[in-house]
């Protein structure tokens, strides 16, 4: 077992609490909800929830960005776990305050998990932002899904953020 920090940006948790995965039984027309079903028969995490389920329009970048990486690992890298059934979490807690400080606000509790890391998958999230050819998002997908970063000698100062996806269910630890 390994201690991660899991931020929580959306005051979802508690210690103790078990996050598991959700299912969606609203979702019309029928036809859209066989396909999720079909995709998903464990049902998705609050991410794939919300990348995927919602009724976001698929115009935002980041759904997009999403959406690809999901779909690229089920073609090539169908033994990692999926993003949308994962919750995400820090290796080392310096990591979960320095993400809470970049993308959260400072009263965003950080929480303990314990769990086999053997389960998990390690990525570099900065691989995430693209703004690039379809040919170049798709090899930082790649590197993603390889648990790699970007080869120095392609871009270099290249600065990584090592995410970890935690398959759920799990139980929320000790508040930090």
């Amino acid at each position: 077992m390994v201690k991660l920090y899991v931020v929580d940006r959306y005051n979802r948790y508690r210690e103790n609490h078990i996050v598991s995965l959700k299912t969606s039984k609203d979702i019309t027309p029928i036809e859209l909800s066989h396909l999720a079903m079909a995709l998903f028969p464990d049902s998705v995490s609050d991410q794939g929830n919300y990348y995927f389920l919602s009724n976001s329009p698929y115009v935002n970048p980041t759904i997009n960005i999403d959406w690809s990486f999901e779909f690229y690992r089920r073609a090539r890298h169908p033994d990692k776990p999926s993003s949308w059934q994962c919750l995400y979490a820090w290796q080392h807690l310096d990591e979960a305050l320095s993400f809470r400080s970049s993308n959260g606000s400072p009263g965003d509790p950080i929480y303990e998990i314990d769990t086999d890391q053997r389960n998990c998958h390690i990525a570099d999230m900065i691989l995430l932002d693209n703004p690039d050819l379809a040919l170049i998002h798709t090899y930082r997908a790649e590197l993603y899904w390889q648990g790699k970063t970007m080869p120095n000698h392609l871009l270099k100062g290249w600065r990584t953020q090592w995410e970890v996806l935690v398959p759920l269910p799990l139980t929320v630890g000790r508040q930090i």
